[in-house]
């Protein structure tokens, strides 16, 4: 019995340590498994100053921040960041991170030379557009603007619907009117030529 307990004493006192490093330690954190944890942690933290609106599903790089918010244009919005990085890794970053959020990547255009990239993708048939370009105020950084669809709540949808209805109804009501109207003057023509006949005094035989 003391063997037992002394020996699961011995146990625990040399996989304890083991076991605090495989989830804190450096060795961890560069394991896949805690890499993942960590940059979950990480991305999870957005800029200040973001619009009210922001599309959450689309993924930031670590340590981006909000330049100008741009006044919306119709139903689109876009925004300005600057990033810390590389201009191939922050491409890579969004070639990567954009379908694992459930985007759908469409045509993109790259230029090297230059370091502008630009990239549309797509989720719901909602295309939002990408666009990488140096950050003139900071060499060390590079420029991101992300124009994209604020995504419309319960409430928005049933309203934009009852509004798209009220615009269509008085057309249909005005064209019900007028097939109506139709109608009855159709009827009335076709009746007025019979009221004629009948209303005509009969002619006297011929002597």
């Amino acid at each position: 019995m003391y063997k037992l307990i002394a020996s699961t004493i011995l146990a625990v006192a040399l996989l304890g340590p083991s076991a605090g490093a495989t989830e804190s330690s450096p060795a961890a954190m560069a394991s896949p498994s805690g890499h993942h944890l960590f940059s979950h942690f990480v991305h999870s933290k957005r800029p200040a100053g973001l619009p009210r609106k922001w599309d959450k599903r689309i993924p930031l790089p670590e340590g981006v921040t909000v330049k100008e918010v741009k006044p919306p244009t119709g139903a689109a919005q876009a925004v300005e960041f600057s990033a810390p990085g590389d201009f191939d890794k922050t491409v890579a970053f969004y070639k990567e991170a954009l379908p694992k959020a459930g985007f759908q990547l469409g045509p993109e255009v790259k230029v090297p030379a230059r370091k502008v990239y630009s990239l549309n993708f797509t989720r719901a048939g909602v295309q939002d557009t990408l666009a990488i370009f140096p950050d003139k105020t900071d060499p060390s950084k590079v420029g991101m603007r992300i124009i994209y669809t604020p995504e419309k709540g319960w409430i928005r949808t049933k309203l934009a619907k009852w509004e798209d209805r009220a615009k269509v109804l008085p057309k249909w009501w005005r064209h019900h009117e007028e097939e109506k109207r139709a109608e009855k003057s159709e009827k009335v023509s076709s009746s007025a030529p019979a009221a004629q006949s009948s209303s005509a005094p009969a002619q006297p035989p011929a002597q």
